[in-house]
Order: structure tokens, then C-alpha cells, then sequence
């Protein structure tokens, strides 16, 4: 991880999130916690188990720049999503990490306005923008997450983004 990279560091301020709330670790086992910054090239099993689930996952989901959206700053919006899978049909277990996931996110506050960069704080805000739910392994299920083909639940995707602003002149010294 390169030092003072806002994709990693919101990325990590997602997972911060998280796992502070003991409503989501009560929840997901640290092992269903998939994480794409280890070695591992493929961390999501490709044939699971019941004990994998539910499963949570969180990834870059792009970015939008505009360069001088001021006279003298640069705006980076981050999109991110967050998802999850129940890995049963009922909503009952469903619905728990789903609020889970709500109360961990709105707390977004103190934890994505302390990152730094360049002796200052760029993320000046963070949305939730919407959360699809999706009955997993169904013939209905058009559009979802990318889950295990072998297990059926219900499945959501958090879609949500951090607005960062930057000194442009200081972007532009950056090594």
C-alpha cells in the first residue's frame, strides 16, 4: 500500500467501520470478513460452505474526478460497495446484517474525516446511496453480487461513495 493513497485509506475506513460496531462482529465471524488486500489472488471460496456465511465483502467500486472544481482544488469522488451475503433464504438472519451494515456505515463521521493527506482532511463527505437486495441462486435474480454459485440466500450490495477534496497544487508534486 502506497502511503498517503486515499483509495486505500477509505477502503480501510469502510472496513474500521465495521468491525467498531459489536452489532456486525457478532455477526460475521472474522473469517467470512473477505478481504481483497491480503496475497490471496482469489479470497472469496469458489464452492462454500454454511459455515462460510453470512459473508461480507467491500471493494473500490470507482471514481469520478474533476479537476479544478474550484479555483484551486481538485474533487475526487470514491464509490464503494459493500456486500453481503446471508447464505440462507429466510430474512430473519438476512435482515440483522443488514442493519448491521446501516448502523456501522452512519457512523462515518469522525472515522472518514480523521484521514489525512497533506497535513489536511480531504474526505468531506460519505453516502450511502442505495443498498439492491436480491434473492441469490434464484432464477429471478438478475442483477447482484458476484457469490458462490453453490449456496442460495439472500444477497445485498451497499453502494456508497466518500466526496475527497484536494489542493490541486499539492496533487500536483505528489511522486
Amino acid at each position: 500500500m502506497a502511503a498517503g493513497n486515499i483509495f486505500w485509506d477509505i477502503h480501510n475506513a469502510i472496513w474500521d467501520l465495521l468491525e467498531a460496531k459489536a452489532a456486525f462482529t457478532d455477526q460475521i465471524k472474522a473469517g467470512n470478513r473477505i478481504k481483497f488486500t491480503g496475497a490471496d489472488r482469489e479470497p472469496p471460496k469458489q464452492f462454500a460452505s454454511n459455515a462460510d456465511f453470512p459473508q461480507v465483502m467491500v471493494w473500490n467500486a470507482g471514481i469520478t474526478a474533476i479537476d479544478r472544481a474550484a479555483s484551486n482544488a481538485t474533487t475526487i469522488t470514491v464509490q464503494w460497495e459493500v456486500l453481503v451475503h446471508s447464505g440462507e433464504q429466510p430474512c430473519d438472519p438476512f435482515f440483522d446484517v443488514q442493519w448491521a451494515v446501516f448502523v456501522a456505515l452512519i457512523n462515518w463521521d469522525d472515522t472518514m474525516t480523521a484521514i489525512e493527506w497533506d497535513g489536511g482532511n480531504p474526505v468531506r463527505n460519505c453516502d450511502i446511496l442505495k443498498a439492491r437486495d436480491t434473492l441469490l441462486g434464484s432464477r429471478h435474480a438478475t442483477q447482484g453480487p458476484p457469490f458462490h454459485q453453490n449456496i442460495r440466500g439472500w444477497g445485498s450490495v451497499w453502494v456508497g461513495k466518500s466526496d475527497c477534496w484536494f489542493s490541486h497544487s499539492a496533487l500536483q508534486v505528489v511522486l
